[in-house]
Formats: C-alpha cells, structure tokens, sequence
C-alpha cells in the first residue's frame, strides 16, 4: 500500500459533532480514535453547514480508500445535491486537505473522454482517486455513445482495474486501482438513474443525497468572506504504510455482529443487494480507519459510518417498503401501513428485485 499522508487538524474547532443515532450514542466517541473525522466534521460544520459535513467525511474516505489496495473495490461516491449546494467546494476542501501534494487525486475536466484520460495518465490510474466535479456536464457535453463509454471506462476500472478501447484505428488500455468521486445537479441524477442502473454504475458505488437548508445557505452568504478565511492549520501527524490483512481487519468474532446490522441496514436503505452494499461498507470502514492513522478498527469506526447513512439513503418511503417486506409484511399490508397504493408498493419491489434485492 502506497503511503498515506495524514495531516492534523485542530480538534474541538466546535464543541459537538453532529448527533449520531441512539445506538452510535451508547459509546461517546473517542478523542483519539477518530480525532481526524472530528476535526473534519468539525471544520465542514463551520466554514459551510453540518448538513455536508457528513457528505466531507465520505469524500474523504474515498481518496484515502484508493491506497488500500487489499480491498475488492474502494469507497466509489456519487454526490448528488441541487446547484450550489457545495458539492465541488467539499471535494476541493478535501482535496486540498488529505493530498496537497497532488499525487492521489485526480480531476477529470469537464470535456475529459476515455481518450482523453489515457492521454492524461498514460494508461495508468493505480492508486488514484478520479474526480468528476461536475458530471452533470461532463455527460451533458457528449453524444451517447461517448458518455455510455465513459461510464462503462469507470465502471471497468472499478471493478477490474482494467479498461480495453479498442476500434478500427486505436487500441488502448488503462489500468489501476481507482476510486470514484462525482458530482451531480439532483435534476441531472434522475435522469440518468436508469442509464447508470443498466451500465452497472451504481451497484459500485454509494450515492449521497443532500439539500442545505435555506437557513444556512443565507447564513453563509451573509458571512462569506470570513468563512472562505477559514482553512486547516497543523503539520503532518501520522504515515501510515503497509499492507492490511482484511481478515484481521474485520474479524468475524470481534465485528461480524456489527458488520452484519449494518449490511441490514444498508439494504433496506439503499435498496441494493447485501454483497453489493458490503464492499461499500468495508470500504467505508477501511478509509475512515486509514484517515485517523489506525490499523485496527475501533468501535467509532462504525459510529460514524451510522452517522453518515441518512445521507446514503433512498427517499423515506421507498426504505421504508424494504425494510418492512425484509421483515415478512406481505404488499397489501405495507401499502396500508404508509398509507400508498398497493400498486405503487409492487413496483417498487419489482425494481428492486431488478436491481437484485431479494425482496
């Protein structure tokens, strides 16, 4: 595994972090396990709003995620929130934050194509983080056939950490172990979900949905310039290099239980089947333990990967059916129990089932 730079931030910039849910509450979290989580929710809450420090976290946890090369698949994150809802300046705080030197991350311009990105990289993307800070229009620029080439490009290195581009006049590869960062206009996302569900995309990555209140949209543009002051300060506190032994990692006797809740969850929220959610889980769990400069997992790793779930979740009502049909409840019932048609119920669980969920 490649090293990682690890830089310290002030920890207590506020007071509390942002509530967790009553289980996560049962253990207050640490101060040293997770002091770089802290200060980086802390810091998000301040200079933006709490409502995406949960979404910074993540973005965080994604670049780190790339140098774990142990990992089936890394944290891959697809932001989705309206215009000027932070998307970009969250991914540049991080940026800025977990890879000054440049060497991780990755940003794809906006007209970038398979092409395009070979050139840039020379064919090789290990340990990379790939950022498309405005995918809205990087797809929105392309005809079909490039933007469906420029999914299935991502998806391919995802998965296989290869790319094969082949035609009647150019042959290349691209090859490594990357994640995936990309922002997207809500607009935007639910036109292009079914195009992305049938290309593959999304059952590789976890897609984030936030809105900033009003409140603190007004509130920040009120206070602009001082918070645009606002930045890290401190000098490197930790490297961590090595290989991770994954089974060690995630002991079953010591994790299985927890590892198995939040796989449950996952599903009934997400909608995605159990296999496809525990790779994004683990490699949650992974990054997060990397970015505060562990080996080992710590029972605040998964407090705030519970922090971070309402983010990662589908629209209320569609959670709700899954995870009450995972409990038994036959269509008619939960249509009667949320009070929607039974008709809305059944399609819903017909396109979960297309997605693989066994419900």
């Amino acid at each position: 595994m490649r090293k990682v730079l690890i830089r310290p931030w002030r920890v207590g910039f506020l007071t509390t972090v942002p509530a967790l849910s009553d289980d996560a509450q049962s253990e207050p979290i640490g101060a040293n396990s997770c002091a770089t989580s802290k200060a980086i929710i802390d810091y998000l809450s301040a200079k933006y709003s709490s409502s995406v420090a949960g979404v910074g976290l993540a973005i965080g946890v994604a670049i780190v995620s790339s140098q774990i090369d142990e990992l089936a698949i890394g944290f891959n994150l697809l932001i989705v929130a309206p215009s000027r809802h932070f998307k970009s300046q969250l991914v540049n705080e991080l940026r800025h934050i977990i890879d000054p030197g440049e060497t991780i991350v990755h940003i794809c311009s906006k007209d970038v194509t398979a092409h395009g990105l070979y050139r840039e990289t020379h064919g090789d993307v290990d340990n990379k983080c790939m950022v498309y800070d405005d995918l809205t229009v990087t797809l929105a620029s392309k005809d079909v056939r490039t933007a469906t080439r420029l999914i299935c490009m991502n998806t391919d290195l995802m998965d296989r950490r290869q790319y094969d581009y082949r035609d009647n006049i150019q042959e290349f590869t691209i090859r490594g172990r990357m994640t995936f960062i990309g922002c997207m206009t809500t607009p935007s996302y639910k036109h292009r979900k079914t195009t992305f569900e049938e290309l593959t995309l999304l059952p590789r990555l976890t897609v984030s949905h936030h809105e900033v209140p009003y409140i603190d949209l007004d509130t920040w543009e009120q206070d602009r310039i001082q918070r645009n002051r606002m930045s890290y300060t401190g000098p490197p506190i930790q490297i961590v290099q090595g290989s991770l032994d994954l089974d060690t990692v995630f002991n079953v006797d010591d994790w299985g239980r927890d590892l198995h809740e939040a796989v449950n969850r996952w599903t009934a929220f997400s909608g995605r089947p159990p296999n496809a959610v525990g790779d994004q889980i683990r490699s949650f769990l992974a990054g997060h333990m990397i970015l505060n400069g562990r080996t080992q997992l710590v029972k605040e790793d998964f407090d705030y990967l519970m922090m971070c779930e309402p983010l990662f979740s589908l629209p209320t009502t569609e959670a709700r059916i899954n995870t009450l049909r995972m409990q038994g409840m036959r269509p008619t019932n939960i249509a009667r129990t949320l009070g929607i048609t039974r008709a809305a119920v059944s399609q819903h669980l017909k396109n979960a089932r297309a997605r693989g969920l066994n419900v």
